[in-house]
């Protein structure tokens, strides 16, 4: 179950909801069932608490935890192929327009409830428990973001920007690493809270990104982060190397 990051119990969690792909493709065809990510969250909190107050044993807690996060995190899987479906049939330029502004004001209210979480971890001292409007909208940000970013793809967007992105998976897999490795030279430096995250930030940030581009560039691991052909297969034997040149980018509207 890993218990080093929230991020490294995410991965295998991951790889579980790829399991549920036939359910999702159903909302390529129906977008509406991307809606049931919201019934999904209020499970997920509904069947957490009962479980933290029934199960005793801790072991056995972390499973069926992991069981519940894989049932209910489906949603996500759900929402982003009805945005596929929406994707596939086109956004009237007019209406997409409209819809971004819609989206951003969500966006900004879903950030405002992270705000009050934050502040309200900074007084206790500890990180409290998500409920409420706290918990939906820090989930259904991501849902958001996603949403914004569709709408908006008729905005002149630098071709930059798609070449870059590319790295971001990467990003994801390695911070945890990078994140371990600069608590453990932090260990013994006074810093001021703000200073330390703005430190944990831009040093985290800055390394896993040169990590991804040089993982990239290495045709034998380039496939670990999605930038090149798998070993063992053909694209692999055929492909001379991972450069920029031999990786397909999102092409957009």
């Amino acid at each position: 179950l890993g218990d080093s990051f929230f991020h490294m119990h995410f991965l295998p969690t991951l790889f579980l909801l790829l399991l549920f792909h036939r359910f999702y493709a159903l909302a390529i065809t129906y977008p509406l069932l991307g809606l049931l990510i919201i019934p999904l969250l209020y499970l997920n909190i509904s069947f957490g608490t009962w479980l933290s107050a029934t199960i005793k044993d801790p072991e056995l807690l972390q499973y069926a935890m992991r069981f519940i996060k894989v049932l209910t995190y489906s949603g996500y899987g759900f929402f982003a192929y009805s945005l596929c479906g929406i994707w596939r049939r086109g956004i009237d330029r007019g209406l997409a327009s409209p819809m971004f502004g819609l989206v951003v004001f969500l966006i900004a209210a879903a950030f405002l409830t992270k705000l009050i979480y934050a502040y309200q971890t900074g007084v206790s001292g500890t990180f409290i428990v998500r409920r409420d409007f706290i918990f939906y909208g820090h989930f259904l940000l991501p849902c958001l973001l996603l949403t914004a970013f569709m709408c908006s793809q008729y905005m002149a967007w630098p071709d930059q920007l798609s070449r870059w992105s590319r790295y971001s998976f990467g990003m994801y897999l390695m911070h945890p690493m990078v994140i371990d490795l600069l608590e453990v030279q932090l260990i013994h430096v006074e810093l001021s809270p703000g200073w330390y995250v703005f430190v944990k930030y831009s040093v985290v940030a800055a390394v896993t990104l040169a990590l991804a581009v040089i993982v990239a560039g290495l045709k034998p691991i380039a496939w670990t982060i999605g930038l090149g052909p798998a070993p063992f297969t053909q694209e692999y034997s055929r492909a001379p190397g991972t450069s920029e040149s031999n990786v397909t980018l999102p092409t957009t509207r």
